[in-house]
C-alpha cells in the first residue's frame, strides 16, 4: 500500500468494522442465517475501476471505497489496488487484472464462519492472510479453470489471457481443485501450471465436459532439463511475457536466461520487435541454469513484489481517464489508457508497456482483443467451478422445537 494512502485506509477499516458490528448486533432479529458485508478497495496507481452489481458503467476509483458482493474490479496498464477484508485478508491486484467478489458473508450466532469467494477472470494477484482461519471457513479463489481453497497462506495467481495459469505460494500451502481432477497441495517448494487446451473453434460457453477434458494441472517439482516441470514453467514464462509485455518484466526475463542487458527504451521499432522474438525464442531453452527450484522460485517471488512495489509509485489517475477520450486534466502520463496508440490491437500481445509505434498501453479496458479475449467463455466456466469448488457451505443447527 503506498503510503499517502495508509490514513484514507485506516478510517476505511474503522467504518467497515463498525458496519460489521451493526450487522452483527441486528442478527437477533434476522435469525441464523449469513450477512453480507463490504470490503474496502484502495487503488494504489493508474485506472482502477469499479463495476457495482446490478450497474452498466464502469466508474474510476480515486480512493478508499467499500466493496460489496457481485462488485466487479478491473486495473488498466498502469493500475494497482489493493482489497482488504477486516477479517485479515487481502489482494494485491496487478495491471489489467479483473476479479469479481462472489460471496462475502459471515455466519450468525453459533455459525460465524466466513465465507469468501473471490473471482479471477484474467491478471495476476497477490493474495495473503494474516489470521488463522477457522475449519469451517470457506475463502477461496476461483479461476476459469481451477479453484484455490485458502488455508492461511501468501500465493500469487497468474492467469494469461488464453486462460492458462500458474499458481506460486511464498507462505503456506494451498489447495487447488478442478471439476474432476485430483487436488494439488502447492508450498513455497513447488508451483503449478494449469493448461487450458481449449478446442477450435473455441467455445462461447463452458461444459462441465470441458473442464473435465480441456484442463490439465502440471505440478512443478523439479526445474532440472528434459524434465516435465522444466517444460511447463518455461509454458509459464513466456506467458509471463506474452501476457503483459512491459518495461520491468522482459529485463528480468532477459538476467534470467542470461542474455545480455538492453536499454529498451533506446530501441528503434525494428530493434524491439528483434529484442521481444530473441526474449520468447530463448524461454524454450532455459534449463534452469543450474539453480534449484525452492531457489527460482523465491527469486521469482521477490520480483514480482519488487515490481508491484515500483509501480506502486505512480501517481492515480484522473477520474475521467479509461472512457476512450482525451479529456483537459489528462496526459500521457497521467493516463496512458486513453493517450495509448491501440492499432496494434490484436496481434495476441496484451502490450501494456512497450515502446512502439507510441507507448503502447494496453489493458482489459482498451484492448480485450488481446487482454481478455475470452470473457464469456472465463465466466461461464467459472460459473460452474464456483459449484463445486471446495468443502460444502457449514449447516446451520436446526432450530429448538423443530424436527
Amino acid at each position: 500500500m503506498s503510503r499517502f494512502r495508509g490514513f484514507r485506509l485506516a478510517l476505511s477499516v474503522v467504518t467497515v468494522i463498525a458496519a460489521v458490528a451493526a450487522v452483527l448486533a441486528s442478527a437477533s432479529l434476522v435469525g441464523l442465517q449469513a450477512q453480507s458485508f463490504s470490503a474496502t478497495l484502495s487503488p494504489i496507481a493508474g485506472v482502477v475501476q469499479v463495476l457495482a452489481l446490478g450497474e452498466t458503467d464502469w466508474q474510476n476509483v480515486v480512493e478508499t471505497t467499500l466493496i460489496n458482493q457481485g462488485d466487479q474490479i478491473r486495473t488498466g496498464n498502469d493500475g494497482l489496488a489493493r482489497l482488504n477484508v477486516v477479517t485479515g485478508i487481502s489482494v494485491d491486484i496487478h495491471p489489467t487484472t479483473w476479479v469479481e467478489v462472489n460471496d462475502l458473508s459471515l455466519g450468525e450466532g453459533d455459525n460465524s464462519a466466513l465465507t469468501y469467494s473471490l473471482f479471477q477472470i484474467v491478471g495476476r494477484t497477490y493474495v495473503y492472510v494474516d489470521q488463522e482461519l477457522n475449519p469451517e471457513d470457506r475463502v477461496q479463489v476461483i479461476y476459469p479453470t481451477v479453484g484455490i481453497v485458502v488455508t492461511g497462506t501468501k500465493f500469487f495467481n497468474f492467469i494469461h489471457p488464453n486462460l492458462n495459469a500458474f499458481v506460486m505460494v511464498e507462505e503456506g500451502e494451498t489447495n487447488v481443485e478442478g471439476a474432476d481432477l485430483p487436488n494439488v497441495t502447492v508450498t513455497p517448494e513447488n508451483a503449478l501450471y494449469i493448461e487450458f487446451d481449449l478446442p477450435q473453434p473455441i467455445p462461447q460457453v463452458c461444459t462441465l465436459d470441458l473442464l473435465r477434458t480441456a484442463v490439465q494441472k502440471r505440478e512443478i517439482t523439479d526445474i532440472r532439463p528434459n524434465n516435465q516441470g522444466i517444460q511447463a514453467l518455461r509454458r509459464h514464462l513466456v506467458e509471463a511475457v506474452t501476457g503483459q509485455v512491459n518495461l520491468e518484466v522482459r529485463p528480468y526475463m532477459r538476467a534470467l536466461l542470461g542474455l545480455p542487458p538492453i536499454d529498451l527504451t533506446a530501441l528503434t521499432q525494428e530493434e524491439d520487435v528483434d529484442e521481444l522474438a530473441e526474449l520468447l525464442n530463448a524461454i524454450p531453452t532455459f534449463d534452469g541454469d543450474g539453480m534449484e527450484l525452492i531457489e527460482f522460485l523465491a527469486d521469482y517471488r521477490e520480483f514480482w513484489q519488487v515490481y508491484f512495489s515500483t509501480m506502486s509509485s505512480a501517481p492515480l489517475a484522473p477520474e475521467t481517464c479509461g472512457n476512450g477520450e482525451r479529456d483537459d486534466d489528462e496526459t500521457a502520463q497521467n493516463c496512458p489508457t486513453d493517450f495509448a496508440d491501440v492499432q496494434p490491437c490484436g496481434n495476441s500481445l496484451c502490450e501494456i508497456d512497450r515502446m512502439i509505434q507510441g507507448d503502447l498501453g494496453e489493458s482489459v479496458i482498451n484492448c480485450p482483443a488481446d487482454c481478455l479475449p475470452y470473457p464469456d467463455l472465463a465466466r461461464s466456466c467459472g460459473a460452474i467451478l464456483r459449484g463445486i469448488i471446495g468443502r460444502p457451505p457449514p449447516q446451520l443447527p436446526t432450530p429448538s422445537g423443530v424436527g
